[in-house]
C-alpha cells in the first residue's frame, strides 16, 4: 500500500504545481499585464456634443473594458488629476487606485473606483506614466502595456515624449498606447508622440461610444517597433576623383556624378571641373560646410568658363550662416560640353564641398549628398513630433516634404526644452526648394521663437502665389535640445 500512497502524493504535488503555474501572480494566458491610466483632471468635466461629460464617458468605457477582457488578464487601475483642485497645481496628483490582479478579482473594485472619480486638477502625464511603468515592474507577462486615456496635454514642466522614450529603452516589454478624448491638434501630437516613442498606437475618441471602442482596442493592440531617429547615412555615391587646381587641366565631371573637394579660405585656391556631358539642360548642385563643422558664415561660388578661359557666368553663390548649406542652379539654355566650372571659397575658414551635375528632370539626393537626414512626408492638419538634440559635429535638424498649392497656409511650430528648464528657447522653421536648396531672392525663414521659458510657439500665415514642392526644416538656434510639434494646415 505504501507505493500507492507515494504515487498519490506525487500526483497531488504535480497537480498543485500545475495549478500554481496557471495562477501565479504576474502572468496570464492573455500574454499581457495592463496598467490603465485615466485622466480625471478638471477638463474632463467638459461635454461631448450629445451632452455626455468626458468623465462619464470614460467611466462607461472602463466598465465596458472590465466586462470584455478575459477574466485572467492582469489589470491595474490608476488615475491622475482627481485629488487636488487645479489652482493647487499639483504635479504629483496621481494614485494607484486598484493594484494588479486578475480582471475577475479586480473587476468590481475598478468599477467602483472609476465611478467615484470627479474631475478636478492638473494633468501630470509624465509623473503618472513613470509610476505606471513602475507598477508593471513586478509583472511577469511577455508584454507590459500602459493605456493612457487623456483629454489634455502635460500641464507640468516635464516632457512625456522624452519620458516614454526613456521608459521604453529601459523596459523592452513596455508598450504605451494613448487615447485622446476630444483633443485639440497640440494634445493629439503629444499623445501620438508618447505612443510612437514606446512601441504603441494612438486612438482618437470624439464621442462616448468612440471612447469605449478606443479604450477596448488599445487594451488589446499589438506593439509596434519603436520609432528612432535614423543614423546619418550617405545617400549618394561620391566619386574618388581628385580636384584640379589648374584651369587648363580641369577634371571631367560626368552626368549624375558627385565629386568632392576641400578649399582653403579667402580665395587662396580654386578647383576646376569640366562638364563631360552632351549639350543639354543640366542642374548644378553644391553642398558645402565648414571643415570644422562650425555654425558660421559659409561663402562660396561656382563660376562657369568657356574652354578658352573666358568667363561665361556665375552659376551659383552661397552666403549663409549655417552648419551646411545647399545651392542649385539650372542652365538657362543648352549647356555646352567642355564648359569649365570653377569652385571657390570666399570665406575665411576651410570648407568641404560636394558638387553634382544632373539632367534637370533627374532625381537628386536630398537634402544633402552625405550624412543626409530623413525627410518625413507631411500630411496637412496632422501634428508631427520630433526631437532636436544637438551633438558635437552633428547639428540637430528635422526635415519635412510636401506639395503646396498657390494659396494660404497656417504654419505652427512648438519647441519645448528637453531639460525642462525655464531658459532661452530659440529655434526656427525654414522653407527650401524641393531638393533642399535655398531659393535665391526668397526669405526662407518661415517663423522663429526667441523667448525665456520652458517652451515657445510660433504661428504664421504662409502665402504662395503658385504651386510648389517644398521642404521644411526645423532647427534650434542655440545649443539646447527641443521636443517639437509641427503642423501645416491649408486656409480655405
Amino acid at each position: 500500500m505504501r507505493p500507492q500512497r507515494l504515487s498519490l502524493g506525487l500526483s497531488l504535488c504535480v497537480g498543485v504545481l500545475l495549478l500554481g503555474g496557471l495562477t501565479r501572480p504576474g502572468f496570464a494566458e492573455s500574454g499581457r499585464s495592463i496598467a490603465l491610466v485615466l485622466d480625471a483632471s478638471g477638463s474632463m468635466g467638459a461635454r461631448f456634443p450629445d451632452g455626455t461629460s468626458r468623465m462619464d464617458a470614460a467611466t462607461a468605457a472602463v466598465v465596458q473594458l472590465v466586462n470584455t477582457l478575459p477574466p485572467d488578464t492582469r489589470l491595474a487601475f490608476r488615475a491622475y488629476g482627481h485629488q487636488s483642485a487645479q489652482n493647487a497645481k499639483n504635479c504629483r496628483d496621481t494614485a494607484l487606485l486598484v493594484p494588479f490582479g486578475s480582471v475577475a478579482a479586480n473587476k468590481q473594485a475598478i468599477i467602483e473606483q472609476a465611478r467615484s472619480l470627479q474631475p478636478r486638477g492638473y494633468t501630470p502625464i509624465t509623473y503618472s506614466l513613470t509610476l505606471a511603468a513602475q507598477d508593471l515592474a513586478s509583472e511577469e507577462a511577455p508584454s507590459n502595456v500602459v493605456v493612457v486615456v487623456s483629454d489634455g496635454k502635460e500641464t507640468c514642466e516635464s516632457d512625456p515624449c522624452t519620458a516614454a522614450k526613456a521608459l521604453a529603452e529601459t523596459d523592452a516589454k513596455l508598450v504605451v498606447h494613448t487615447v485622446g478624448v476630444g483633443v485639440d491638434a497640440e494634445t493629439r501630437g503629444q499623445l501620438q508622440c508618447i505612443a510612437s516613442n514606446a512601441r504603441g498606437s494612438y486612438f482618437d475618441a470624439n464621442s462616448a461610444p468612440a471612447l469605449a471602442r478606443a479604450v477596448g482596442t488599445a487594451a488589446v493592440a499589438e506593439a509596434k517597433p519603436r520609432e528612432t531617429s535614423p543614423a546619418p547615412v550617405s545617400s549618394a555615391t561620391i566619386s574618388t576623383k581628385a580636384a584640379s587646381r589648374d584651369q587648363n587641366a580641369p577634371v571631367p565631371l560626368e552626368t549624375g556624378e558627385i565629386v568632392r573637394g576641400r578649399l582653403a579660405g579667402r580665395g587662396k585656391m580654386h578647383h576646376y571641373w569640366k562638364v563631360a556631358a552632351p549639350a543639354g539642360r543640366y542642374r548644378v548642385v553644391l553642398d558645402i560646410k565648414l571643415a570644422n563643422d562650425a555654425h558660421s558664415n559659409i561663402q562660396s561660388e561656382v563660376i562657369a568658363f568657356r574652354p578658352d578661359g573666358s568667363q561665361l557666368a556665375q552659376v551659383l553663390k552661397t552666403n549663409e550662416i549655417d552648419f551646411r548649406t545647399r545651392a542649385a542652379a539650372e542652365s538657362d539654355g543648352e549647356a555646352q560640353p567642355d564648359t569649365v566650372l570653377r569652385v571657390g571659397n570666399n570665406g575665411s575658414s576651410i570648407v568641404d564641398y560636394w558638387l553634382g551635375l544632373f539632367p534637370v528632370d533627374a532625381d537628386v539626393p536630398s537634402p544633402y549628398f552625405v550624412r543626409a537626414p530623413k525627410i518625413e512626408p507631411l500630411e496637412f492638419g496632422k501634428p508631427f513630433s520630433a526631437t532636436l538634440d544637438p551633438k558635437p559635429g552633428a547639428p540637430a535638424e528635422v526635415w519635412y516634404s510636401t506639395s503646396l498649392r498657390g494659396q494660404d497656409y497656417r504654419i505652427s511650430a512648438e519647441f519645448k526644452r528637453l531639460d525642462g528648464k525655464k531658459s532661452n528657447v530659440q529655434a526656427k522653421v525654414e522653407m527650401f526648394g524641393p531638393i533642399g536648396e535655398r531659393v535665391r531672392g526668397a526669405d526662407d525663414k518661415v517663423c522663429s521663437v526667441n523667448k525665456i521659458d520652458v517652451s515657445a510657439k510660433c504661428v504664421t500665415k504662409l502665402v504662395l502665389a503658385e504651386d510648389a514642392q517644398v521642404l521644411f526644416r526645423l532647427t534650434p538656434s542655440n545649443k539646447a535640445g527641443y521636443r517639437t510639434i509641427f503642423t501645416v494646415e491649408p486656409i480655405n
